[in-house]
């Protein structure tokens, strides 16, 4: 992956810039595709325990909806969109699995969670921008200070955690990925859902030979991903 960035290849938004580039410009970049150019996530991603905990979770196989592979920086940018707090509208249930590929404490872009928020919400809390937008990247953001009127501070819960080690969020609830301080953060992100993200025609594709490299019960828990 940090191959990757430096070289500049491979990155989302049509980015050809190397990171140190980037940086100065973005709080973050991403890895276009994960799944096709960094095979090494395959073994995380098809973990049978984690299809074990999703499943468990839906009562049924879900599958997987996106793969995200984010590099965080340490910038003087204001915060952007992700940074901001916001409930995901992905899916009425929703599931993220958050690996840290770093150490990561309260200055390193903790995942931050408001607790309970998942099923308590406040009037007006999706809607759309100024500008009526309603797709999935421009729905409403909210300010810290609003998420800490309205939940209290003692609500607002900084997952901090070591390399390797696993988190898992229900992000119909609101959260934002903090903004780093004092370090990058490198975190691998997983989304699983009963059903293709907004009800649409998938967009995360896979190799067909690591397709039929993996069992039925990995299989059935590709399928909302696009076989190349």
């Amino acid at each position: 992956t940090e191959s990757l960035l430096n070289q500049g290849k491979c990155l989302w938004q049509n980015q050809t810039a190397p990171q140190q580039e980037i940086r100065k410009t973005k709080n973050f970049t991403a890895i276009d595709q994960p799944l096709l150019n960094v095979k090494s996530l395959l073994p995380i991603v098809f973990h049978e325990d984690l299809i074990t905990l999703a499943s468990h979770y839906y009562g049924s196989l879900p599958s997987v909806g996106g793969v995200n592979l984010r590099k965080s920086f340490v910038t003087d940018l204001s915060e952007q969109t992700t940074e901001i707090f916001h409930a995901d509208p992905n899916s009425l249930r929703f599931m993220k699995f958050f690996f840290y590929l770093n150490d990561v404490d309260e200055d390193g872009g903790p995942f931050c969670i408001v607790k309970g928020s998942f099923k308590n919400k406040f009037e007006g809390w999706n809607n759309s921008d100024e500008n009526g937008l309603d797709t999935a990247w421009q729905y409403k953001r909210w300010t810290h200070e609003q998420i800490e009127d309205i939940y209290g501070k003692e609500n607002i819960k900084y997952i901090t955690a070591n390399v390797g080690d696993l988190i898992i969020g229900n992000t119909v609830a609101f959260h934002r990925g903090t903004k780093c301080k004092k370090n990058d953060r490198l975190m691998l992100t997983v989304h699983v859902s009963p059903h293709t993200e907004f009800f649409q025609d998938p967009v995360f594709k896979m190799h067909k030979k690591d397709y039929n490299s993996l069992n039925d019960l990995q299989k059935g828990y590709s399928d909302h991903l696009i076989k190349i």
